[in-house]
């Protein structure tokens, strides 16, 4: 492998591991951002469920008369709580999953199911940081290897290419080189004429 192809490789490996290595961190800020999400939206819900007890309706009662009412605000209304309601649920099974999960598999979760919302305002916010954990470690090492090999087939494939390229261009330098025969008649050359 020449020089050159070295320091690809070894500039390709390292930023995989710095930015794999950051995938743990990510997962951490957007695990917190989850905690906040979750938060307002029980607030929201919870409110929903306390006008619907003062009218004497439970969650599902409530949400049926907004959806049968003719005023276009209470369908609206009612279309908005149900997402919140949806999003609620799933936001609290991969917190709960989260919550679970060992450092080293918490990316696996984030990338599984993310919500679009959290995800952009996670990444918009997101500060790398050094890894100093084992899961930082290993992110780091994947994403190192992972750039590497990649970097490899890359050159690979490149020097294949550029091999085809001389070949060919070889092969037409040989065919212009190589010269026709003499199509002219042995009657036309002046030896053609000699009866001796």
């Amino acid at each position: 492998m020449s020089l050159r192809s070295k320091g690809v490789t070894v500039v390709s490996a390292l930023a995989g591991l710095a930015m794999f290595s950051q995938s743990p961190e990510f997962a951490q800020q957007y695990k917190q951002r989850l905690g906040g999400a979750l938060e307002e939206l029980r607030t929201v819900i919870s409110d929903f469920d306390e006008d619907a007890k003062a009218s004497e309706m439970n969650r599902e009662e409530a949400l049926q008369s907004m959806q049968t009412s003719e005023e276009q605000f209470s369908n609206d209304r009612a279309l908005s709580v149900s997402r919140s309601i949806q999003r609620f649920e799933n936001l609290g099974h991969q917190k709960f999953l989260m919550d679970a999960a060992h450092q080293l598999t918490r990316p696996l979760f984030v990338l599984q199911n993310p919500d679009p919302k959290l995800l952009k305002g996670a990444w918009a916010d997101f500060e790398p940081a050094v890894p100093l954990n084992s899961a930082g470690g290993v992110y780091g090492g994947v994403g190192a290897l992972f750039f590497a090999l990649l970097a490899r087939f890359g050159i690979g494939r490149w020097r294949k290419r550029r091999q085809a390229k001389r070949d060919k261009a070889l092969d037409d330098a040989i065919e212009v080189r190589v010269v026709e025969p003499e199509t002219a008649s042995t009657a036309d050359s002046p030896r053609g004429n000699d009866n001796r």
